[in-house]
């Protein structure tokens, strides 16, 4: 059976119009010693970073390595790439890249959560060269190539059966039957993504000790670094608990921390206990005490966590909280990922959280256990949370809810365990099956207003049923209708805009010429007469009455920028739940064909929560904050990815998108236009000056984990 070899993996970016060095950035204020030679076997300094004998030292945000390899004997194999990072790193995705006599291909490759990593991916047959850009700071950063080999048909096909026995299964057939294009998405897929229910063989594959001399040496003095103070709460008959953490104290590597322990004032604490307060290693606090008295004694700069029984935080856990809030000084509260362990010792439902969600944690709290707050943010004396509270539900302290932020900062490690026992389970976040809150407490107390802007030519079918179902909508203020046509032709479109003149609250504008959604967009926005807009594609159908005044609630929040409607194929799955960037190259709807009602990943199906972009088939914006950014970008992108790039382009002036999945719709997904050879010519421009505006969001979405998979619209792990 011959096995069909594309010319580059289908997951790969587009290539550049002609093969370049990495982009040139202005250095920082960091500057490279002297080079030495690196240890790593197959590496070496490529671009802004050197090997200063401790490690790599990097000089801006994007430096790159060079891998030892020659390409020539195995160009159109598959090669296999296993790589670690240190645990003290921030955890990113690293870029992958090879230059080929066609341009540079890119790969971005899952983040090594839990020490290192594995790629599988075909050799470009025109490879000339491969490096790898594995840190996004200047700064250090450790990271080594732990072993490199080229893979042979079957080694590929047992690798993608481990994976994702599914998957293979939907590759070997594709394959078969000759369907290149769904054989290579198939295989990227099984190769690249792994199950949630194999998460415990997953993590002990990508397992990797820490090596103090090694990748995890200090970056920090630990001598002079915070405090890190656990809080947990004296019960009688559980001594041997607080015993037990404090031997676990003991034993860990970072040397500053202490145990704090919530007791009735009558509570007879044990020997260990007490002689652990003699020596300044814990201290007592009243059972009644407010959370201040957690902070007694310590600078405010210390970080106090909780621990309840049945948790246990990883061996290296105070290291990296320690050297992570050495990095983050200015966050006021650090919060971790952690998982779940069964009766029988085995991990599962890994909570990978997203960067700071305020909405997302008020309607489905997903924060969790392993959340740590500074000393000095606790020692206001306005806080009314007692100290126990906090010890077993940190998340609800008051003033993570009312900091800025810049004062949250996201660790991105499974630094906590807990127990699968019933009693510590009725607290934990669920992945599966979240506590959702009501979208409505939302929505702003005033009558709203809204414009809706519905681009269209000729399609008088898809109109005309738009049109019907919005005529159902309800909202407390009022909206108008703008149809922007785009030179129309038909005696039935001529006929139906004559019969909308009787309805005042329909206006259409002309805007003849070539198809630039950007322009017609920019257009309805220009002759909108109310406060918020709202984009329409005329191939939807709104059949819920107050999906409108969802969005509009939304979109009234001083900090919201883009808010977007969950989105269903008529059959009702899902079309559209929120953009992740990465994903299918270079953007990628999340929840792809999921069941309409299936919670999704921490709930994100169901809860309305923060998201990188929203889909310009349904979007809502304040109408001075569209102006505020300039609208939609006609020139650079008049069709593809136009509603990505204004989401970002708000989120830089502070405004953030939203998926609000209560306002749901029926979309058809483009039938009102069709492809041709030059919209895919067309595509490949948008896309790669897309790529080359936004590399850095398109490497890290912050609301996407990147221990996470790119390749796969459901849930997976990388």
């Amino acid at each position: 059976m011959q096995w069909a070899r594309p010319e580059a993996d289908p997951g790969a970016f587009p290539p550049s119009p002609a093969a370049a060095p990495p982009r040139s950035l202005e250095f920082s204020s960091i500057s490279l010693p002297p080079a030495k030679s690196a240890p790593a076997v197959g590496l070496k300094p490529a671009a802004t970073v050197c090997y200063d004998g401790g490690g790599w030292l990097a000089a801006t945000d994007e430096p790159w390595l060079a891998l030892d390899l020659d390409l020539l004997p195995i160009r159109g194999l598959w090669l296999e790439l296993t790589y670690a990072a240190s645990f003290f790193d921030r955890l990113s995705r690293p870029l992958l890249r090879f230059e080929t006599d066609e341009g540079d291909i890119d790969y971005l490759l899952c983040g090594p959560i839990f020490g290192r990593a594995r790629w599988i991916g075909r050799v470009p047959k025109t490879a000339r060269r491969v490096r790898i850009s594995p840190s996004m700071r200047p700064g250090r950063f450790g990271f080594e190539i732990e072993s490199a080999r080229v893979l042979g048909f079957t080694q590929v096909a047992a690798s993608t059966m481990r994976a994702d026995m599914r998957q293979s299964l939907v590759w070997f057939g594709a394959r078969t039957i000759g369907l290149r294009k769904a054989s290579g998405t198939a295989l990227r897929q099984a190769l690249t993504t792994t199950a949630f229910s194999d998460y415990d063989s997953w993590r002990r594959q990508n397992l990797r000790a820490p090596d103090p001399a090694g990748l995890e040496r200090p970056r920090s003095d630990w001598a002079k670094g915070p405090e890190v103070r656990l809080a947990a709460l004296w019960r009688p008959d559980e001594h041997a608990f607080i015993e037990s953490m404090l031997e676990y104290l003991r034993q860990q590597s970072w040397p500053r921390w202490s145990l704090a322990v919530i007791a009735d004032p009558a509570a007879r604490l044990s020997k260990p206990v007490l002689s652990a307060i003699a020596e300044g290693r814990a201290i007592r606090v009243g059972a009644d005490a407010r959370i201040g008295a957690l902070a007694e004694g310590v600078s405010p700069d210390a970080l106090i966590g909780g621990f309840c029984r049945g948790d246990r935080y990883c061996d290296s856990a105070l290291a990296m909280l320690g050297e992570f809030a050495v990095l983050e000084p200015g966050a006021q509260v650090i919060y971790c990922d952690e998982d779940q362990e069964t009766l029988g010792g085995r991990r599962q439902r890994p909570l990978l959280k997203p960067a700071w969600s305020p909405v997302f944690e008020a309607h489905a709290p997903y924060l969790g256990h392993a959340v740590f707050a500074r000393a000095g943010a606790m020692q206001s004396q306005r806080w009314e949370m007692s100290a126990r509270g906090f010890a077993e539900r940190p998340a609800d302290a008051p003033f993570i809810a009312q900091a800025a932020k810049t004062k949250i900062a996201h660790l991105r490690r499974v630094l906590l365990t807990r127990s699968e026992a019933p009693r510590i389970a009725a607290s934990m976040p669920a992945a599966a099956k979240p506590a959702v809150k009501p979208a409505a407490a939302a929505i702003a107390p005033r009558r709203l207003r809204a414009t809706i802007i519905i681009p269209n030519k000729d399609r008088i079918r898809l109109l005309s049923e738009c049109l019907a179902s919005l005529k159902k909508t309800r909202l407390d203020g009022a909206f108008e209708i703008v149809i922007v046509d785009n030179g129309s032709s038909t005696r039935a479109a001529e006929e139906f805009y004559a019969s909308l003149a009787q309805d005042p609250r329909v206006r259409i504008i002309y805007e003849p010429g070539p198809f630039n959604f950007s322009s017609l967009c920019n257009a309805g926005a220009a002759a909108a007469r109310a406060d918020t807009l709202v984009f329409l594609n005329n191939d939807t159908v709104a059949h819920q009455p107050k999906w409108l005044s969802i969005l509009l609630g939304f979109a009234a929040r001083p900090d919201a920028g883009a808010v977007g409607a969950k989105l269903l194929y008529e059959k009702g799955h899902v079309q559209h739940a929120g953009i992740v960037l990465g994903m299918s190259v270079i953007a990628g709807h999340v929840g792809y064909k999921a069941r309409a009602a299936e919670p999704g990943y921490l709930g994100r199906f169901q809860a309305p929560h923060e998201i990188s972009a929203v889909t310009g088939a349904c979007l809502a914006v304040e109408k001075s904050k569209f102006d505020a950014v300039g609208g939609f970008d006609a020139v650079n992108l008049p069709v593809e990815l136009s509603d990505v790039d204004l989401c970002l382009r708000l989120e830089e002036r502070g405004w953030v998108s939203i998926l609000a999945p209560e306002a749901m719709l029926i979309h058809h997904e483009s039938v009102s236009r069709g492809r041709s050879l030059e919209s895919h010519k067309r595509y490949e421009r948008e896309c790669a000056w897309f790529k080359k505006r936004w590399a850095r969001r398109v490497r890290d979405d912050p609301y996407f984990h990147p221990a996470l998979s790119l390749d796969s619209s459901s849930p997976a792990l990388g």
